[in-house]
């Protein structure tokens, strides 16, 4: 996770991605995201460029590219603010869930990921499996009828 999300460097006319290198397992991914967060993000890399030098999203208060502890402890500190609990894994997890529940595609969750192994994905292919189970038995229009007749 050193040097995350330096970006509009390569990337940067291409509006909703960023360029990560070496995040997770130190490989380099482009990450996309909402079209409000690429003007938001625009303006914040703009300004800090504009003030620091720096061309890092996310910095120490000394101008360093934040480490993944300074990431871990941000989220946890947002986190409780908002009541809840969550770690930047959670996040993650919840994202690739979300995204498979939604009807993204596996290989497509592969490459948001960055997962080099489809079988790593797969893992929250079977979340959202089973969690379309309990909502199948839920609403199942069988079994509410069955359970109507006993």
């Amino acid at each position: 996770m050193k040097n995350m999300f330096q970006i509009w460097n390569k990337v940067g006319s291409v509006r909703g991605m960023a360029l990560v290198r070496k995040g997770k397992g130190d490989k380099e991914r482009r990450v996309l995201f909402a079209s409000q967060t690429t003007d938001t993000l625009h303006s914040w890399v703009k300004e800090r460029k504009a003030a620091t030098g720096v061309n890092f999203l996310f910095v120490t208060r000394y101008g360093k590219p934040i480490q993944p502890g300074g990431i871990y402890k941000a989220v946890r500190k947002a986190a409780q603010r908002a009541g809840v609990k969550a770690r930047p894994h959670v996040l993650r997890h919840t994202f690739a869930t979300n995204y498979l529940d939604r009807g993204g595609t596996l290989a497509d969750a592969q490459t948001l990921l960055g997962h080099e192994d489809i079988v790593t994905t797969m893992i929250y292919l079977s979340v959202s499996m089973e969690r379309l189970r309990q909502q199948h038995k839920q609403l199942s229009l069988l079994d509410e009828l069955l359970k109507q007749r006993d």
